[in-house]
């Protein structure tokens, strides 16, 4: 069980930066806006909540925050770092799963 957690992080974190829709596109969300469920492509049952800054745009590389809030509570985790990360350009993605 802890291995499959462990293992379940690590896909969360590396699939954090785009979430791909079934067609296997990108999905384009809107900078400014907090997504409060992202689906990850490999395991629906894995998912993400996410902040662009206003300033991103996709032809510009932009840093990412990977949060995991032990009891599975993304938004608060993401709400904790979004001033932050608006002010600074960061992407904030916090794991919906991550438990402690």
């Amino acid at each position: 069980m802890l291995n499959r957690m462990i293992i379940s992080s690590l896909l969360l974190a590396l699939l954090a930066g785009t979430a791909v829709s079934a067609g296997g596109q990108a999905t384009d969300f809107l900078p400014g806006q907090v997504v409060p469920s992202v689906e990850t492509g490999v395991d629906p049952s894995q998912s993400y909540a996410l902040y662009l800054p206003s300033s991103y745009t996709p032809q510009r590389p932009a840093p990412i925050l990977y949060c995991f809030e032990p009891r599975s509570r993304g938004l608060l985790c993401l709400e904790l770092f979004r001033e932050e990360a608006e002010r600074f350009g960061y992407i904030i993605a916090s794991s919906n799963n991550s438990l402690s």
